[in-house]
Order: structure tokens, then sequence, then C-alpha cells
């Protein structure tokens, strides 16, 4: 899809490189996406009741709307790039920010 022609989320093997640049962007949208896969798991897990219960749910729905907001303003920006592999990036760091933040909660029961 074209926005202003410009590529909008351009396929994940497009223009991947596993050059350090490459390598470095992957580990970037992983690592960025970790706390907020935390934090928000950990916060709505803290307000009890249905946010208890559905927090990772709750917590991956937000982290693809977060995620795929950054991307739609990226393809209006002339010097960023929206990319399928950021997106896909993202969200699996948030899972690892959920599962982590699950362990914990869980840990601190027992």
């Amino acid at each position: 899809m074209s926005i202003l022609k410009k590529e909008f989320l351009s396929a994940p093997w497009k223009g991947i490189k596993f050059d350090k640049k490459g390598i470095e962007d992957i580990v970037l949208n992983l690592a960025g996406f970790i706390p907020l896969g935390f934090v928000f798991t950990s916060t709505l897990s803290g307000f009890g009741g249905v946010f208890k219960k559905k927090a990772v749910y709750i917590t991956l729905i937000l982290c693809i709307l977060v995620s795929l907001t950054i991307e739609t303003a990226q393809a209006w920006m002339p010097s960023r790039s929206s990319s399928q592999l950021d997106l896909v990036c993202n969200i699996a760091g948030s899972v690892i920010g959920i599962f982590v933040a699950w362990w914990v909660l869980k840990k601190g029961k027992g």
C-alpha cells in the first residue's frame, strides 16, 4: 500500500539486510516493546476484575495498536520507513514483556 507515493508496511523481506544496521534495527524493535508489554500487563493486573483476568489480551491489543500507530506515522515522515518487519518485531517484543510480567506476577504469589 502506498501513501503519498511512499511504501506503507512494506513486506518484511523487502530491503532486509543481515548486516550490522539491519540486525541492530531488529534488536531495537524487539527491545523497545519489551518494557511496554511488561508495564501494561503489570498495571492492568493490578486493577483487578476483568482487567486482571484479561490483562494479557488487553496488553497485546494495546501494543499492536501502539506499534501500528507508529508505523503509520512513519509512512508520512520522509526520513522514515514503515515496515511489516518492524511491526512483527514490536509485537514479538511485547509478547516477551507480557511473558516476563506474567512470570514475575506468578512468582510473587508463590
